[in-house]
């Protein structure tokens, strides 16, 4: 993800403040891709180490994607939370993105921490690409069908115009 991005959400989601305590807080998301189909489900684990001395910190996850980045809503949808691991399901092509969880102290704003962020790709299950693939045969079977089709006709009626006496 690129610092332009990762600056955006941090002015956009986060308070700005001049943080001299950052290195109480540490988050760590897979760095690999995860691969999945459509209709499974994707678990990304965000690992997190306080030492920091406020009350409570708030958690929260973004995605950007090609329709542009939000904040995740965590209440009324497919995406849950457990033990600070995101869990989507089930996952469809638009979930594809890169997901990155972020915290700040409730209680001081001074604390905050943003993760590097994980790629999530989606892609359409088995079964839909094999019906992608056969409704694409069928429709070049049909053009070729309709192709021979009109040949034949034109043929005909090119015989049938030489062949006939004319009127003179």
């Amino acid at each position: 993800m690129s610092a332009s991005l990762r600056f955006l959400l941090i002015l956009t989601y986060l308070k700005v403040a001049g943080s001299p305590a950052l290195a109480c807080l540490s988050l760590h998301l897979p760095s690999e891709p995860i691969r999945k189909e459509s209709g499974e489900s994707a678990s990304i684990p965000c690992g997190v180490l306080i030492k920091c001395k406020a009350d409570h910190f708030q958690f929260t996850w973004f995605v950007f994607n090609a329709s542009g980045h939000r904040q995740l809503d965590l209440i009324r949808s497919k995406y849950t939370i457990y033990n600070y691991t995101l869990t989507i399901d089930p996952l469809s092509h638009n979930d594809s993105g890169d997901y990155i969880c972020a915290v700040v102290g409730v209680t001081t704003s001074e604390y905050q921490q943003i993760g590097h962020g994980t790629t999530i790709v989606v892609r359409g299950s088995t079964m839909e690409v094999v019906w992608h693939i056969l409704l694409w045969l069928l429709f070049t079977l049909l053009t070729i069908y309709n192709l021979a089709l009109m040949i034949i006709i034109f043929r005909k009626k090119v015989i049938v115009y030489f062949t006939s006496p004319r009127l003179q």
